[in-house]
């Protein structure tokens, strides 16, 4: 409805007019305090795909200067915006592989990157560093993206308005302690901003309403690529995006609480037959899981796991619970080119002793070992609603004992259904072989469905499924409760 009533008012426009006109009613409507609405663009995407079509067939050639300018301004934007909203949902533009240099979009008749767009069409025409506080990048770290579009009547007053209005914003450039914080743009593009001033200060001052002393101690901080997403504002996050091959943003903490029930009174033996246990046995595993965002590129953290056993033993029902295992983990992005894969290590060192119940006799607990676990996690959305994720993971244990050395290398698929920011539901897939001398020594399947929700959207999220061992061998023929949650800030 909002497409057609555009259309009627701006028939009577030249096609250039109307460019400009259902660009403004677009950027009006999807842009919120410097913030994009990806989500609802995503669900209602004909406007920006007109918008689109549009940049690939009109006349650059006609236009004047004013018009060239603003054309490829809002050209640039709306192509940023359409490559997130062809990705979504993503945490960051650096997790789009080629985000900025595969050519991917259609302008004068043939494929550009906006790479190219930005350098080499439209800082090459217009020698104006101003034009660094008009071109978005889709991430927090970049200046606030405009709520209208440019227009060639008022082109210059735009720009001009743009650059005091983000250079005198205390979140872009920063005073702590004395000291002046700069944004990297100042550092990537010092030769723009250097060509008609003698430093970069100076032109800062030249917009900026409380002058910068040129004898200011000055540095840059690390610029952030969150996603500049309106699902993730005020320090509210969507925490769907934080899937678990997305790393934490830099200066933020996660801390997941996951427990695992695992019950079984039936066991696979050595030739894949499921066999009667007798007597049921039970087993809780607690993860605690924090991890904090130490760098843009990688996350730093600490496990502690905590075991309990309840198994029948000389007659009667024998309990222990203890502290299996801690130790510290780094996650980061092993391969530069394929930013949605990350990898995560995690080295547990054993803390209770005779876990195996070797010299007590007592049941089986956890191995008297240390592990180091690899895990690679991948993701890709499979539409706006669906999501693929994948783990590969080494389980490296190794202990005094010969029987507590040994190597597991599980492999696990999800498929996720977002119905709404607030609620996931997936199902699972998991194979854990086990490997011997002589090839698998055990393994089990096992197959579940669970769900999540964001009981405080933002902050808390609350975590549930059930799983069934379908197969295995010399392992058990379970099932398994889960509960968990996790807090991100």
């Amino acid at each position: 409805m909002t497409l057609l009533l555009i259309t009627f008012l701006t028939a009577f426009l030249t096609r250039t007019d109307a460019f400009f006109a259902k660009s403004d009613q677009f950027f009006r409507a999807n842009v919120q305090a410097g913030n994009v609405k990806y989500l609802s663009i995503a669900q209602n995407p004909a406007e920006l795909q007109f918008l689109v079509k549009e940049i690939a067939e009109i006349d650059y050639q006609t236009m004047n200067k004013n018009e060239r300018k603003s054309f490829l301004i809002n050209t640039y934007n709306l192509l940023v915006i359409n490559e997130i909203v062809q990705n979504y949902p993503t945490n960051s533009p650096q997790d789009i592989a080629g985000f900025f240099s595969k050519k991917n979009s259609i302008l004068f008749g043939k494929k550009v990157s906006l790479d190219q767009l930005e350098k080499e069409i439209i800082l090459k025409e217009f020698s104006d560093a101003r034009l660094h506080f008009v071109l978005i990048c889709a991430a927090k770290g970049c200046p606030k993206i405009a709520n209208f579009a440019f227009k060639p009547a008022i082109i210059e007053e735009q720009i001009n308005s743009q650059a005091i209005k983000i250079i005198n914003d205390p979140d872009f450039i920063k005073t702590v302690n004395s000291k002046i914080e700069l944004s990297r743009i100042f550092e990537w593009y010092e030769a723009d901003f250097k060509a008609n001033h003698k430093t970069v200060i100076d032109f800062i001052n030249t917009f900026r309403n409380q002058k910068i002393p040129k004898n200011a101690n000055t540095s840059f901080y690390d610029y952030d690529w969150t996603l500049n997403d309106d699902l993730i504002k005020n320090d509210v996050l969507n925490l769907q995006k934080f899937t678990p091959s997305a790393l934490i943003p830099r200066g933020r903490w996660e801390y997941k609480g996951f427990n695992n029930f695992y019950t079984q009174n039936q066991y696979f033996d050595d030739q894949y037959q499921r066999k009667n246990a007798g007597e049921r046995s039970n087993y809780n595993t607690f993860i605690n899981q924090f991890l904090f965002g130490f760098k843009p590129n990688y996350n730093l953290g600490l496990d502690i796991w905590v075991k309990t056993v309840v198994s029948p033993f000389q007659g009667s029902q024998y309990k222990r619970t203890a502290v299996s295992g801690i130790g510290p983990k780094i996650k980061f992005v092993p391969f530069k080119k394929l930013p949605q894969v990350t990898m995560q290590s995690t080295l547990l060192l054993p803390i209770a002793r005779d876990m195996t119940g070797r010299q007590s006799g007592k049941p089986f607990l956890s191995a008297d070992a240390s592990i180091w676990i690899t895990q690679l996690f991948y993701d890709k959305p499979l539409s706006r609603q669906f999501l693929f994720f994948s783990q590969m993971s080494s389980w490296v244990t190794f202990g005094k004992n010969a029987s507590d050395r040994y190597v597991a290398t599980p492999l696990t698929f999800f498929v996720s259904y977002l119905p709404n920011t607030r609620t996931t539901f997936y199902i699972q897939n998991e194979a854990w072989p086990t490997w011997g001398w002589n090839g698998i020594s055990s393994l089990f399947v096992q197959h579940g469905l669970g769900a999540k929700f964001q009981v405080i959207p933002g902050l808390l999220e609350l975590e549930s499924s059930a799983t069934l061992f379908s197969f295995g061998k010399n392992g058990g023929a379970g099932q398994t409760l889960n509960v968990g949650f996790r807090v991100i800030r």
